[in-house]
Parts: C-alpha cells; sequence; structure tokens
C-alpha cells in the first residue's frame, strides 16, 4: 500500500437517543498496545457507563477488532468498525461509551446509534492521507543552503525534516516515494554534484 487514510489526534462527539447518552472518542494509533492502553483509558474515565464499545484498524499486519462490550452480539462494535472501514481509514480506534437512559433501542436502534456516533467523531476529526516517503540526509557546504532551501520551498515533493549545522550543513529530508531520482538531480544541478545523500528509511507521513 502506497497511501493510506488515518485520523491525527483525538476528538470526541457526544448524543442523546431516547435517553441514552452516547459519547465516541476517537485517537490515532500506530500499535495495538496504543489501541489497548486508549481503550483502557476510556473505561477508566467511565468506570461507571453501561457500556463501553469500540473498533480499531491497523496498517501494519492489516489488523481490524471490535467488541460489543455487553451490547447484542453485532449491534456495537460492528457498526463502529465499518464505520472506520467505510472511510478506508487505517490506525485509528474508536471507543462509544453508553449510559443507558431507561429506554430499549432495540438491535435495529442500537446499530444506528453505535453507527451514527462513530461517523459523528469521525466528522470531528482531521482526516489525512499518508504517503509512502524516503527519508535521506544530504551533507552541503553553506554556500549551498539558501538554494537548495529556495528549492525544497518550492518543491510539493520533498519537505526539510531537520537541518544541522557543523562544518558542513547536514539536513534530514523527506521525499515523496518515487521522486527521489528526480529530487538528486536536482541537488546535483544546484551544487554541480558537490554533495553527498544516504537513504535512511521508509516512512508515512502527512502530505
Amino acid at each position: 500500500m502506497k497511501n493510506y487514510k488515518t485520523a491525527l489526534g483525538e476528538s470526541v462527539f457526544t448524543q442523546s437517543i431516547l435517553k441514552s447518552k452516547f459519547i465516541a472518542y476517537l485517537s490515532h494509533i500506530e500499535s495495538e498496545q496504543q489501541a489497548v492502553d486508549f481503550i483502557n483509558s476510556i473505561r477508566k474515565k467511565h468506570s461507571d457507563a453501561t457500556h463501553n464499545c469500540y473498533a480499531y484498524t491497523l496498517l501494519k499486519n492489516n489488523i481490524g477488532r471490535s467488541s460489543d462490550d455487553g451490547e447484542p452480539s453485532g449491534t456495537a462494535g460492528k457498526p463502529i468498525y465499518e464505520v472506520i472501514k467505510g472511510e478506508q481509514l487505517f490506525d485509528t480506534v474508536i471507543v462509544v461509551t453508553r449510559y443507558f437512559g431507561g429506554t430499549l433501542l432495540g438491535t435495529g436502534g442500537l446499530v444506528r446509534a453505535y453507527g451514527s456516533s462513530a461517523k459523528g467523531v469521525l466528522n470531528q476529526s482531521q482526516i489525512v492521507t499518508m504517503e509512502e516517503t524516503e527519508l535521506h540526509r544530504i551533507i552541503i557546504d553553506y554556500k549551498f543552503l539558501d538554494p537548495i532551501n529556495r528549492f525544497i520551498e518550492k518543491n510539493a515533493d520533498v519537505k526539510t525534516a531537520d537541518t544541522i549545522y557543523g562544518e558542513k550543513i547536514t539536513m534530514d529530508i523527506q521525499i515523496k516515494n518515487g521522486k527521489t531520482d528526480d529530487i538528486k538531480t536536482c541537488f546535483s544541478d544546484i551544487t554541480s554534484n558537490n554533495f553527498v545523500i544516504n537513504f535512511i528509511k521508509t516512512d508515512y507521513l502527512p502530505w
């Protein structure tokens, strides 16, 4: 997978349906342990709630999990999960807390309530496309710093991650996947081939 979508940060959405209160929490995650920790934090925060149902997806190993947490099977975790997958999101967890208000919603009502709660918190969230990038480190003389920076500022395929000022300039740069050869050619033209570039790792970043 070259690119994928995810939700950044954390968001909250609250609604009431037939006197039951639903509070949906969303968080960006990058591991199953982070998902578990977030779910447990919501359970602790709402230890007095009737249910804390959840679903999450992870890009690595294409993991997807959900829990009805005592609601009738398939009426809570699954609709939350379907909302996440419907938006083609990865590395995202949603927990929907329910405080029972005394009126039974029925299986269809529960599915709609948990699904709409998940959609509500997604609407409050920042959804971004994570693009596959390559992190490289370049070493250049000081006289090339300004023209290199001007080039990076105008080019949509490369970003500066870090700059170290020593005997020479050391810059960590992120390059969109498939654009490395083009960027190297431009650096070569700017510096008359007086630069060093080394690949560090492949990563995913919002672009």
